[in-house]
């Protein structure tokens, strides 16, 4: 067939097209000129109907995670998605979901099975389901971390919940430590930005919820203490008459707070600018020689509703030091920002995705064949090779593999009727290594001056025999007719 045509321009029509340009394969390459083969590596996908699917990038399988005891449907979508290393006693992959219900539902992934145990589910109370979404999702060493856009923040010490070597669901809430934050938010970041590393340090915003970093260590040593410390105001309660000053001379950091921005400047009408955040991400920066302050090893970078990217250094100053226009003005905020050592990754609400340079927030080029917004990115390292790839999730129902020094499509996969929402790599899990049959082959193969070639040859002459009488019979059959 040499011409196709599919009515329809919605997402479903461009994704089965796509699918048919390739030949109905569900994935193709779009690069002839890439020779590097694309690196098997076992990617964790949660959909909008709950469900979390298993990617191989190089086989190009796509499956089902079956997990006993987690349910299925719109109400249960995935929000986020994180993934960890945790030992049970054994080192084991632990994957995290967060779900539209409100629930976190903590697995133990098997290695070489599409399967999981379901270690327990937590229950987020304090969240209004329908109105608040989960902005903040990381495990690591250090436990599991959590929060909603209502400010609701959880930390789960998963390691105490261990006993006698098994995890213990009677444990979870004695291990879960909760306070608030101010909201309503948009994103959260963790820092350090790399998920095999504890948690130090988070940051917060919204957009009318200015940039905060907060102290994970000074979160739990203020909120650890005794009830009655925590009720005895350090300063006297201001009248209600009296409004608290607003200047930032005057503002004073929540507990756990480290660092916050300050207000934008006034727009041209002396109007009040609201920071207008949609999300946040950590860019890696080394700190100046001798530095002992955390911040100063922190470079934050702040994607806005208007199409601006903001680049934040706490240990300078409390104002952005830079600022990159990236979506033409009027065409869409930022909407997912992912840092690599010296590029960064945008994609906005208008179906782009950019590759910037992270010192000069210059778009170094856009990639192509993007038919559906954005709805996160995640990079691919192959140590072999030497070659890092671009893996992105959007509404059209297509996950797409790109390089990072070109913008041309690799590969991409049809994720069914439901769409990608978030990605997550396993870290923990390897490549099989494929069986060698040439030996099995050569051992049965039969050689020249055998009685097995006897037997072939006297099998051949009975069947020349049985066709000949089969002849002989036919033309019988034929004259008597």
């Amino acid at each position: 067939m040499s011409h196709i045509a599919v009515f329809g321009a919605g997402s479903w029509g461009t994704a089965f097209a796509s699918i048919l340009a390739d030949g109905g394969s569900g994935s193709g390459s779009r690069d002839p000129m890439s020779t590097a083969p694309v690196p098997e590596v076992r990617v964790f996908v949660g959909d909008s109907a709950g469900r979390v699917k298993v990617l191989y990038t190089q086989s190009k399988r796509y499956e089902t995670l079956t997990v006993p005891g987690c349910r299925v449907g719109s109400a249960m979508a995935c929000q986020a998605l994180a993934c960890g290393v945790f030992s049970l006693p054994e080192p084991a992959c632990v994957l995290v979901v967060a779900r539209k219900n409100g629930t976190l539902d903590v697995i133990h992934v098997d290695q070489d099975a599409e399967s999981g145990k379901l270690l327990c589910t937590i229950h987020e109370d304090r969240m209004r389901v329908g109105l608040e979404r989960w902005v903040g999702l990381r495990l690591s060493v250090n436990g599991l971390f959590a929060c909603t856009s209502g400010g609701s923040f959880r930390h789960v010490d998963l390691a105490a919940c261990l006993h006698e070597n098994a995890f213990e669901k009677d444990r979870v809430s004695d291990a879960t430590c909760t306070w608030t934050i101010p909201s309503p938010l948009h994103h959260v970041a963790f820092y350090p930005p790399d998920a095999s590393q504890p948690v130090t340090h988070v940051a917060s915003g919204g957009e009318q919820v200015l940039l905060s970093i907060w102290s994970v260590e000074r979160w739990w040593a203020h909120y650890r203490q005794p009830t009655e410390a925590l009720e005895t105001p350090s300063t006297p309660p201001t009248s209600k008459k009296r409004a608290a000053p607003t200047s930032s001379k005057h503002r004073e950091l929540a507990p756990g707070e480290v660092w916050r921005a300050k207000n934008l400047p006034n727009d041209h009408l002396s109007l009040a600018r609201p920071p207008m955040i949609r999300c946040i991400g950590f860019a890696r920066h080394t700190p100046p020689d001798g530095a002992q302050d955390a911040l100063a090893s922190m470079r934050v970078m702040v994607g806005t509703k208007d199409g601006l990217l903001r680049v934040y250094e706490p240990s300078k100053k409390p104002r952005h030091v830079q600022e990159w226009p990236v979506v033409p003005k009027g065409q869409g905020s930022i909407r997912v920002l992912h840092a690599m050592p010296h590029t960064l990754l945008v994609s906005d609400t208008s179906r782009h995705l950019y590759m910037l340079d992270g010192r000069t927030g210059h778009v170094q080029f856009q990639y192509k064949d993007m038919t559906g917004t954005v709805s996160d990115v995640l990079t691919l390292h192959d140590s072999q090779q030497g070659r890092t790839w671009v893996l992105s999730a959007s509404l059209d129902h297509l996950i797409r593999l790109f390089g990072t020094q070109r913008s041309t499509m690799l590969e991409q996969y049809f994720t069914g009727t439901d769409h990608a929402v978030s990605l997550v790599v396993d870290p923990q899990w390897t490549p099989p290594v494929p069986h060698n049959d040439d030996e099995d082959v050569w051992a049965h193969m039969s050689t020249v001056g055998q009685d097995a070639s006897d037997d072939d040859s006297d099998t051949d002459a009975d069947e020349a025999s049985a066709q000949r009488a089969e002849k002989r019979h036919r033309r019988t059959v034929e004259k008597a007719v």
